[in-house]
């Protein structure tokens, strides 16, 4: 088996922008996952398609002879490589679980001496509020702007008169402070 991954540079929504490719001894294609410009993954096998995505009729060509064509660049990778995206693929909830670990914004109160941090991820549920330290889930809303709201209104109710609410958002890389 040869595993290859090709970044395809087009404007058409309806076809892959990423390309993995599981190859047989034989030259053709036994797994493939796509993904889309828009993030949709679509994969295949000898029994399934799934997202409109099929295996290919014919072998594919050496790396060299893929890379000769300027919309494409490919790239050998390896088996765990390959597997991980294939597993991505057949198991969205396992990426949309992990994708829950990172926070979208994160809130800092510090008085006294003693800091209190709130994130705020993206799940599959909503926006939930989480202790940055211990990751527990203390709220979950609708909205990130509610979710916001809520961490900041939590924090102020057991702050100083002196304390800050600092919100720092790791989408943009930027923060804001307001002092009350």
């Amino acid at each position: 088996m040869r595993y290859l991954k090709v970044v395809w540079r087009h404007t058409s929504p309806d076809d892959p922008v990423l390309i993995w490719s599981e190859i047989g001894e034989d030259g053709y294609e036994t797994r493939k996952v796509e993904q889309f410009a828009d993030g949709r993954l679509g994969y295949a096998d000898a029994s399934t398609s799934v997202g409109g995505s099929e295996l290919g009729e014919f072998p594919v060509p050496p790396l060299s002879a893929i890379a000769r064509q300027k919309e494409f660049t490919p790239e050998a990778i390896t088996a765990k490589a390959f597997e991980k995206k294939w597993s991505a693929a057949l198991n969205p909830a396992i990426k949309r679980t992990k994708s829950t670990q990172r926070a979208k914004v994160r809130l800092h109160q510090s008085k006294g001496g003693v800091s209190r941090s709130l994130a705020i991820t993206k799940t599959h549920r909503g926006w939930s509020v989480v202790t940055a330290r211990t990751r527990r889930t203390i709220a979950t809303l609708k909205t990130r702007d509610a979710a916001v709201q809520w961490a900041k209104k939590a924090l102020q109710s057991t702050r100083s008169v002196t304390s800050s609410i600092t919100v720092t958002s790791d989408k943009t890389n930027s923060s804001r402070e307001s002092k009350k």
